[in-house]
């Protein structure tokens, strides 16, 4: 190593070593360019799979693979019956199902909040009929069902295995994922529908009826998805996910559950950035964590945590999305790696509006290759071992561990949301990271690196219409039902096949309540998209120009015409390569050798007609209001100074 590292610093030519090689990944450790065995003195490598830690995994059947679970927030019932029929047939074996926030929040779509809320990142889902209608044709007891109803889970579960009855559906046999996580549910809606002191309740009543009548289910879920599309680092994702499983350990206790109990009926939701290294780590160090917790809390017979790998929307780019395929497609292979039990893979096109037909086949297909034609699951681990997986496996998990003690040093998970801690701590995250973004120095392939130069725009889907308008009109509230007891699940199934809506259970849960049932409430989170940065700059820049003037040859300027030309496409602003300037913006482009000598000249030249300069590359300028542009440049500022001269 001292050997190798000696020859590259001299290749280096005095450049930082650290700056030039390390990659941090933004994930909150850093990548090196070379590992080898020192890296893993002093660590104590799992060699099993299927035993705690289960750094290395669960242990899987002869064949057994994950389950492809495509994400489904199509607003109305039918376009979500189409969509099921259509994946399922195609090669996708389960669901993530997503409802609309009127649904989340059990607020009607004629409330003050439901006004704005119908529809809004999720299915319609609100009578029986409607669950009747998105799963036509669909034979439930033969998928794999990951169930995100926010806070008012049990309202919609009621009617979900209200369903599931009317098939014949035996519910002992469903080994779903019933999604209730209200810490994330707050965070992403700022807001609990039935308050903190009522969700606690439910958490150890839905945990217990789970118990007694779906023993392979899983009630509660611990998901890091509105944090990271917030802007958190993977170390802090991981920090939250033990936050927050101790929260649900400690509510646990309070209402008679055991830890083994809370354990058995948890499932984890981790987010795969693009990153490969780190976001396998990260999987692996997710197992690692669970483990350490629940030993802490005494428990023997650790069980294997079941983790659903869902790909990063803070990844996708609205401009020549057909590059958030290669994202996807890394991002899944990741969890692949990383042993996930269950993977969503982003559809190239779904922060344009809802996904295309084109957009979830491909999506669906990318797992049914890498599980088919790569075979991919049909090794244990295949990260085992490795230098790089392992040493990034102990780092982040070190580091995610210093940030889960932050946490509970502001009072625990729920505190940090309610105080408004978090929200700095991610803040920070993210200005960092869209600093990173805007020097390219954390480039983005078809965004920041490699932008189009034309117009090859992918199919645009609305996500809210007509129809979904129409629909919402339909509504008319069912009647009101009564609960024998609080937070009852036996008594919103008996309601639920009666005919209630999502909004008369959420009502009857909330009159067993003797007092208000208001709970905290907190700013929510919102996706912050990496490709946000340029977009919101290619939107202000139109009309934007910026003449390119070389010096010298064609040849010898043609390097830095080209990375002009690039940049300025980044931001959206066009370019025309001129023979002379007539005042706005020019950029003056050419070799190191030819600025020696014909710089100076060039830029009284361009002074005379009153444009503002620009030098492609980093010659020595004694002229302040000549800019130089080069690969550090942050783009965002650039722009917005030029916009300032335009106006």
């Amino acid at each position: 190593m001292e050997t190798w590292r000696k020859r590259v610093e001299e290749e280096l030519k005095g450049a930082d070593f650290e700056r030039a090689l390390m990659d941090d990944a933004f994930a909150g450790v850093s990548v090196e360019p070379l590992y080898a065995a020192a890296h893993l003195q002093g660590m104590a490598l799992q060699e099993e799979t299927g035993v705690a830690p289960y750094v290395r995994g669960r242990s899987r059947a002869a064949g057994e693979n994950w389950a492809n679970a495509p994400r489904y927030d199509l607003p109305h019932p039918e376009s979500l019956n189409a969509a099921l029929l259509e994946d399922l047939p195609g090669g996708s074996n389960a669901l993530w199902l997503q409802l609309d926030a009127c649904a989340r929040l059990g607020e009607t779509p004629s409330s003050d909040i439901g006004r704005e809320a119908w529809g809004d990142g999720g299915c319609m889902l609100w009578r029986m009929q409607d669950w009747r209608t998105a799963f036509k044709g669909v034979h439930l007891d033969m998928l794999h069902l990951e169930l995100d109803a926010g806070a008012n889970t049990m309202a919609s579960a009621a009617q979900l295995l209200s369903l599931a009855k009317e098939q014949d559906v035996d519910l002992a046999t469903l080994a779903w994922n019933l999604g209730l996580d209200p810490l994330a549910s707050l965070a992403r809606d700022g807001m609990l529908p039935l308050g903190s002191k009522a969700m606690k309740h439910q958490l150890a009543d839905l945990v217990g009826w789970c118990e007694e009548h779906m023993p392979k289910a899983r009630a509660l879920c611990v998901s890091t998805e509105v944090y990271h599309g917030a802007g958190a680092s993977l170390a802090q994702e991981l920090g939250i996910m033990a936050a927050s499983l101790v929260h649900y350990l400690q509510l646990g206790e309070a209402t008679g559950l055991t830890p083994q109990q809370v354990a058995q009926s948890t499932s984890l939701r981790m987010v795969m950035d693009r990153d490969v290294f780190p976001a396998v780590s990260g999987l692996r160090a997710a197992r690692r964590i669970w483990s350490r917790i629940l030993e802490a809390c005494g428990v023997e017979d650790i069980p294997a945590p079941w983790i659903h790998a869902v790909g990063s929307r803070r990844s996708m780019a609205r401009r020549d999305p057909w590059t958030n395929q290669l994202r996807a497609s890394t991002q899944t292979f990741a969890a692949i790696l990383g042993g996930a039990d269950a993977i969503t893979t982003c559809t190239f096109d779904e922060v344009l509006n809802a996904p295309s037909t084109l957009g979830r086949r491909v999506a669906r297909n990318t797992q049914i290759i890498l599980a088919e034609e790569s075979r991919l699951g049909d090794v244990a681990d295949p990260a085992g071992g490795a230098y790089v997986f392992e040493s990034l496996t102990e780092e982040l998990a070190q580091e995610a561990w210093r940030f889960f003690q932050q946490i509970e040093a502001e009072g625990g998970m729920a505190s940090a949301l309610r105080k408004g801690w978090l929200h700095g701590q991610l803040k920070l995250q993210s200005e960092k990271r869209k600093h990173l973004l805007g020097t390219k120095r954390l480039p983005m392939t078809g965004v920041s690196s490699y932008p189009p130069l034309g117009d090859d725009a992918a199919e645009v889907v609305p996500y809210l219409g007509e129809t979904e308008e129409a629909f919402m009109q339909t509504w008319s509230a069912s009647e009101p039902c009564v609960m024998r007891v609080k937070h009852g699940m036996e008594d919103l199934l008996s309601a639920a096949q009666e005919g209630a809506d999502v909004f008369a259970l959420t009502d009857a849960q909330r009159n067993t309540m003797p007092t208000n049932c208001d709970g905290p409430t907190v700013e929510p989170f919102f996706l912050q998209r990496d490709a946000e940065l340029f977009e919101d700059l290619q939107a202000a820049s139109v009309g934007l120009k910026v003449q390119l003037l070389s010096l010298g040859s064609e040849a010898s300027a043609a390097p830095r015409v080209g990375f002009a030309e690039s940049m300025f496409a980044t931001a959206g602003v066009s370019t025309s390569r001129v023979d002379d300037v007539a005042g706005g913006v020019v950029c003056i482009c050419g070799s190191d050798a030819v600025y020696e000598q014909e710089l100076a000249t060039a830029i009284e030249r361009c002074k005379t007609s009153g444009a503002r300069i620009l030098v492609a590359g980093r010659p020595k300028l004694e002229d302040a209001s000549v800019t130089s542009i080069h690969l550090r440049t942050h783009i965002p500022d650039l722009v917005a100074s030029l916009l300032e001269v335009q106006v």
